[in-house]
């Protein structure tokens, strides 16, 4: 789902998907300030809004079009999720590594959503099988959990992911 999304003129337009979903629910009724706001995030992030348009599930009457990015039971490396006993805490950021840049080793006890928004990183697990897998713009994924890892950017361009922490309050 990368590419060179349409320009903002473009996305101000009334697309033929919203008046397919105008005509199916009367109750629907997009208005050109969220369709352009709407846009310019996808813009923004990469989304390539005709390949979306090819790939939207059929609407249901009195629902929402929705794309799925993940349904998963299991972390990256296939080993079931797990909450501790906490008081939750969701944090979410977008985080943004430079070419050359390395983080730190580090492990989550929480699960830890993410989305690639663009370009590309690796990430090295220190796991018995010394696992490295590379994510790029439209992989979403949640991330090992107890297991020390750490990702890095030895590409040319730029990462953006967005990061969303399923975390434990503070005792």
């Amino acid at each position: 789902m990368s590419g060179q999304g349409p320009s903002l003129s473009q996305c101000a337009k009334t697309t033929p998907e919203h008046e397919r979903l105008k005509k199916m629910n009367h109750q629907v009724n997009f208005s050109r300030a969220k369709t352009v706001l709407s846009c310019l995030a996808l813009t923004l992030s990469g989304v390539n809004l005709s390949a979306l348009a090819q790939t939207q599930p059929p609407v249901v009457p009195g629902s929402y079009a929705a794309i799925n990015l993940l349904t998963t039971g299991n972390d990256v490396l296939g080993k079931p999720l797990s909450y501790p006993a906490c008081k939750p805490l969701i944090k979410s950021m977008i985080i943004t590594m430079a070419p050359g840049e390395v983080g730190k080793v580090h492990r989550h006890d929480t699960p830890l959503y993410a989305y690639i928004l663009s370009g590309k990183i690796k990430v090295d697990y220190l796991d018995d099988a010394k696992t490295s897998n590379v994510y790029k713009a439209g992989d979403a994924l949640v991330e090992a959990m107890i297991v020390d890892h750490h990702g890095y950017n030895p590409f040319d361009e730029p990462a953006r992911l967005l990061a969303v922490y399923l975390d434990c309050q503070p005792q």
